[in-house]
């Protein structure tokens, strides 16, 4: 029995070690980047502008949204032509002096009004907290989950919504 485990040991490692040496050999035969070729692109162009003088923007950067990868910058009539991959379906646009603005992916040519840092200011959130309720000891609850206990324990104060069917999945709480 001994001998059979022994073999079948041997065997085992042989298998691993030709796999180990074939698979460069397969590697390097596949093309160079199979998910380029396949990559179905999208042609996005428009226009950037000032929003307080209407003036286009040279040097505006735009690029799909978390993938620099495909990006361009405007020329100096504002203008911009970027071919992105069609699942892309933000784009970030970024210039110095400028508040971030994101733009939904469209096939027709758009404007893009930028607006100053300087205006910055006037967006910033601002919380007033106006009570503080606490509460203890969730042992002794009949809720099927604790997003729903912390909903009932707090009243108005939060609430729970479940987005799915399974009990403690897919929920979102607000507090209002």
């Amino acid at each position: 029995m001994k001998k059979m485990n022994h073999i079948q040991l041997i065997l085992c490692g042989l298998a691993l070690g030709s796999m180990l040496l074939t698979s460069p050999a397969a590697y390097a035969a596949m093309p160079e980047d199979k998910a380029e070729q396949t990559e179905q692109m999208v042609t996005v162009s428009g226009v950037a502008y000032d929003a307080a003088t209407r003036t286009p923007l040279a040097g505006v950067r735009i690029a799909a949204h978390g993938n620099s990868k495909y990006s361009v910058m405007t020329n100096e009539s504002g203008s911009y032509t970027l071919n992105v991959p069609e699942y892309v379906t933000l784009l970030d646009l970024t210039a110095p002096g400028y508040n971030l603005v994101q733009m939904a992916v469209s096939d027709k040519a758009q404007e893009v009004f930028m607006h100053s840092e300087r205006f910055a200011q006037d967006f910033t959130s601002k919380v007033l907290v106006t009570d503080v309720s606490q509460t203890e000891d969730f042992s002794l609850s009949t809720a099927l989950s604790v997003d729903q206990e912390i909903g009932s324990r707090f009243g108005g104060d939060l609430r729970s919504i479940t987005r799915s069917g399974t009990p403690a999945m897919g929920s979102a709480m607000f507090i209002g």
